[in-house]
């Protein structure tokens, strides 16, 4: 069993919430352990996940579209000389 705790204490719904957490209904895996100190403290002994996989190229994609279009419209909007009205 685990205790979760959110980010955000006011508007988390968390352990303090729905209580305990049986591990078999946990899903992924942590970037870093700082409770309980001890030997286990730190990066956890694990495989990294994988940086290049296809959910964060899609979203990495659509990121650098989005800025692509962006700095476009910016372009073609204050393009010298400006027009006179």
């Amino acid at each position: 069993m685990y205790l979760v705790l959110g980010d955000n204490h006011a508007m988390s719904a968390d352990s303090r919430e729905f209580g305990f957490v049986p591990e078999s209904n946990l899903r992924g895996s942590p970037d870093c352990i700082f409770w309980p100190p001890g030997p286990r403290f730190g990066v956890p002994n694990q495989p990294p996940y994988p940086f290049v996989n296809l959910p964060r190229s899609i979203v990495w994609s659509l990121s650098a579209l989005c800025i692509a279009g962006g700095w476009i419209y910016w372009r073609k909007r204050n393009r010298l000389p400006l027009p006179i009205n």
